[in-house]
């Protein structure tokens, strides 16, 4: 709803467009979004559904349905959606990341929250369509492109609105001392999760190489 004129009366245009962005609904991505603390999270952000509009990007339709479901039988004037993102599969990323930008929506907020995490005890090496060990493969490599293609339009959002933000989660499975129990070796669990988040700190030309590779 536009502010009333008078308000507008005499302020900066600056101040206008700050109070009118701040105003504008705020579009939201959120990976793994159908269960777990990024459901929690789209169920928050749902009780304000004239605020965000939140996507869940997802690999399961069906369990993110549930959960578009659940969360709108919750907050009825929820603004909450469902996209396919399987990220496990760059082919996936890219086809996500075209749909996305062809809605023509800007881009708030990406929470970079799915993850998985395969078996260690049976020494059985799972891949991604793509051939990269499951775990890193979608947890990390996944995310990387997909943050990566939807760069220009969080910066472009930032430039029109003052701001975007990129949001990332991680596992409890980097705690060694919490993992002393699991099978499988919690050495080995905690190099997978913490590389995951380190090398999103490459500098621009490690970066360029591993884009060049990924894309």
């Amino acid at each position: 709803m536009p502010l009333p004129l008078v308000l507008l009366h005499n302020v900066s245009p600056v101040l206008t467009k700050r109070i009118l962005n701040a105003m504008s609904k705020k579009t939201i991505i959120i990976t793994g979004a159908n269960t777990g603390i990024g459901f929690e999270a789209a169920r928050i952000l749902c009780r304000s559904g004239d605020k965000y509009e939140v996507i869940l990007a997802c690999r399961s339709e069906e369990k993110a349905q549930a959960a578009v479901k659940a969360i709108k039988e919750e907050s009825p004037n929820a603004d909450i959606m469902f996209m396919k993102l399987d990220l496990a599969s760059l082919d996936s990323v890219r086809q996500f990341v075209d749909n996305f930008l062809a809605t023509g929506k800007k881009l708030h907020v990406l929470c970079n929250n799915a993850g998985m995490a395969t078996n260690f005890s049976d020494n059985v090496r799972h891949l991604t369509k793509d051939g990269f060990e499951m775990t890193m493969g979608t947890n990390h490599f996944g995310h990387f492109l997909l943050t990566n293609l939807l760069l220009d339009k969080l910066k472009s959002t930032a430039a029109s609105d003052g701001e975007a933000r990129i949001v990332v989660t991680s596992s409890g499975m980097h705690d060694i001392n919490g993992q002393q129990n699991r099978r499988g070796g919690p050495w080995t669990l905690d190099f997978l999760f913490c590389l995951r988040n380190y090398v999103f700190q490459f500098n621009g030309e490690e970066q360029k190489k591993f884009l060049t590779y990924m894309c």
